[in-house]
């Protein structure tokens, strides 16, 4: 998708591997501010790792843990809510496939 061939590229290149993964990731919810979140971790782990991969895998961890990635909130016709835990190998893949998958439903 994107792999910065200078050092001044990475933070532009991160930025968008991260904001076309981020919708995969959260069922086609993510908002600037989701960005954001894994930006800092992006960075974070550049800074710790020394490298652009580095920075990129620990963002990429922190996706994989969050709240929005391992639960979907759905409503039910009386309002209430209700999280559905999704089997992570099966989120995973959902996230890491090229092409992108169809998102699943309930029966998947």
């Amino acid at each position: 998708m994107c792999h910065p061939a200078k050092e001044s590229e990475e933070s532009t290149c991160a930025r968008l591997i991260l904001t076309k993964l981020a919708p995969r990731a959260y069922r086609g919810f993510s908002t600037p501010d989701d960005v954001a979140v894994l930006e800092k971790f992006y960075g974070e782990g550049r800074k710790d790792g020394g490298s652009f991969d580095a920075g990129i895998e620990y963002a990429l961890r922190r996706l994989l843990v969050s709240p929005e990635f391992l639960f979907r909130i759905e409503s039910d016709p009386a309002k209430r809510r209700r999280f559905i835990v999704w089997r992570s190998g099966a989120r995973i893949a959902i996230v890491l496939l090229p092409g992108g998958a169809a998102f699943p439903t309930m029966n998947s």
